[in-house]
């Protein structure tokens, strides 16, 4: 009997992705903080460009994790977990209070974007696999 994993199933695929890909703008904020305590103040559009590029691998490791685990559909897949990245940050501006800035519609669509190349690519991605013993064992007989 298979075991029921979360990761392959329905809803919990995408939530799981997006979690995981939300680690990436967490990471990216702690990576700026260092940097601006060794640097000092560091430029405005610097920072929100380093924002954004956090928030575009996040969006598309996630389309890439769901991707691989899903293995079908990778457009869809990553559209969903890029839209599901893309409502953590309105979510987050919301909260900020930078919620009617143009930079937030660039970034929801570069999300969405990015999220669709990751969940290709992770459809896409060969699974290496351990070889079969009786092949290997024939490849070794000859």
């Amino acid at each position: 009997m298979r075991h029921w994993r979360y990761r392959e199933r329905g809803v919990t695929r995408y939530l799981t992705a997006a979690a995981g890909g939300l680690l990436f703008p967490a990471a990216g904020v702690f990576c700026l903080a260092g940097v601006t305590m060794v640097c000092g103040l560091l430029p405005v559009w610097l920072t929100r460009a380093a924002a954004q590029l956090f928030w575009w691998m996040g969006a598309a490791w996630a389309g890439w994790h769901a991707g691989l685990h899903g293995r079908t559909h990778g457009a869809v897949t990553g559209l969903l977990c890029g839209l599901l990245m893309s409502m953590a940050a309105v979510a987050s501006a919301w909260y900020f209070g930078d919620i009617l800035m143009s930079r937030m519609l660039v970034r929801c669509v570069g999300m969405l974007v990015c999220g669709i190349a990751g969940g290709v690519g992770g459809v896409n991605v060969r699974i290496h696999r351990p070889p079969d013993s009786a092949h290997l064992l024939r490849r070794i007989g000859k």
